[in-house]
């Protein structure tokens, strides 16, 4: 089978055997799986460290061999016993393995995972709205950990994927004014048609709550100062260590800064409901071999797309784009 497997420090199409039946465990075919900034940063930057010789990617679609069932796959993979998971919250479990990360993932025709890890779609969701349910799941967690309700006034920094995707889960929650920043202008209307009450460069108010879904240190210090006195920050998207903050405004106007990451096995399944009702315009499908030029940066998605899904289904299941290759000379 066709698969992209990460080898020191690149990702290169591989024929590979597809994966043997093993007890507890599920095989998918794939149809779709989503590029993340996850798996761009391991190939770029080496974060998170991905094991040689293993497939990537995590934001799987497919359908279950057995029984022939759409399914999703949950890719974060906790142990079980540690005091994390005992307590439930299986996401900072000490041994925390990821499916596209630490064992072969989605960037395959076919993929093998634990059965626990396997959701069903249901049948209101499109294999579009399905591939977006990772990010979902990882915006309400978010939300949840906030632990705002509705009439909320939230500000969201930056309108890519995870951002979108807490647009779409503050809406459902009831939020009645949000805010929506993003460089890229077609970003910005993207969160104007999915439910954002005012979009912008930068925020220009104060929220109850700002989720910051960027990762870098302007836009946590922007998050931070859209914050109201006693309002709470949402740190989601993932930081250089270095990221510093303003701690006296933090202490002064008494503001909150929460971390989310990941997300919780109910996480995902409640996600999928959500996923069911949101548009999909700003998701685009390409075929697998323009995987390794996105994921190194020398091929690029097209303007104002916030995610990208790599297509694995037959060609009767729709056309993908061809991307072009910018010159690496």
């Amino acid at each position: 089978m066709q698969a992209l497997v990460y080898e020191e420090g690149r990702v290169r199409p591989r024929t590979v055997a597809a994966p043997a039946a093993a007890p507890g465990h599920t095989e998918i075919r794939v149809l779709r799986t989503g590029l993340c900034g996850t798996d761009i940063g391991a190939v770029r930057k080496g974060r998170p460290a991905v094991t040689d010789n293993t497939t990537m990617g995590h934001e799987i679609v497919g359908v279950r061999v057995s029984d022939g069932r759409r399914v999703v796959v949950n890719p974060l993979v906790s142990c079980g016993i540690c005091s994390f998971c005992r307590s439930g919250v299986t996401n900072l479990c000490t041994a925390l393995q990821i499916i596209g990360v630490h064992m072969d993932g989605g960037f395959a025709e076919y993929v093998s995972v634990p059965d626990n890890q396997v959701i069903e779609v249901p049948s209101e969701c499109t294999d579009e709205q399905a591939g977006i349910a990772e990010p979902v799941a990882t915006a309400l967690h978010a939300w949840n950990r906030a632990g705002f309700g509705p009439g909320s006034r939230v500000g969201i920094v930056g309108a890519g994927a995870i951002g979108l995707c807490v647009l779409s889960v503050a809406t459902e929650k009831g939020a009645t004014n949000i805010g929506v920043t993003d460089v890229d202008p077609l970003k910005r209307d993207h969160a104007l048609k999915n439910g954002a009450t005012a979009v912008s460069a930068s925020l220009e108010e104060e929220y109850d709550v700002v989720f910051e879904c960027v990762g870098l240190e302007a836009t946590r210090k922007d998050a931070l100062n859209a914050v109201r006195s006693g309002g709470t920050l949402i740190l989601v998207g993932l930081a250089d260590a270095t990221a510093a903050f303003d701690g006296r405004s933090i202490v002064t106007f008494e503001r909150s800064v929460i971390g989310s990451f990941g997300y919780l096995h109910q996480d995902f399944v409640e996600a999928l409901p959500i996923t069911a009702k949101m548009s999909t315009d700003w998701v685009t499908l390409v075929p697998l071999q323009d995987g390794p030029g996105l994921l190194d940066g020398t091929a690029t998605p097209p303007a104002g797309s916030a995610k990208v899904h790599l297509n694995f289904a037959p060609p009767s299941s729709g056309d993908a784009l061809t991307l072009e290759t910018r010159s690496t000379q």
